[in-house]
């Protein structure tokens, strides 16, 4: 029950397009020995294959194989990068709350 909560919480990792593959069986072989049954693997376009992960932590293994393997892919943000990073405002009342902020420099 933990895990299904778990996994519905944490949002699905971002598809890895792989690019120039001519043969499946290395890709495959690296995969698995990465990532076994933690993958899904679709070829959309001539040798272009898509892999999705099924988790964010697989998701970071495979991208550092591919890495080490100076294998040509592209991938996006995760979003749980999106989720971590948050943007403070704050708004001033009164001209007086805001402390000064330095002097004027002078040049000659």
């Amino acid at each position: 029950m933990e895990e299904a909560d778990k996994q519905n919480t944490e949002p699905k990792p971002p598809p890895i397009f792989v690019t120039g593959v001519t043969n499946m069986q290395p890709l495959i072989e690296l995969l698995n020995n990465r990532a076994k049954d933690k993958y899904l693997v679709k070829t959309p376009n001539n040798n272009q294959v898509r892999v999705q992960p099924t988790e964010s932590s697989i998701y970071t293994t495979i991208v550092k194989a591919l890495i080490d393997k100076n294998t040509e892919f592209h991938t996006y943000k995760p979003r749980q990068s999106y989720l971590k990073s948050s943007k403070i405002t704050t708004q001033s009342t009164s001209p007086h709350d805001n402390p000064p902020t330095g002097q004027a420099i002078q040049t000659k």
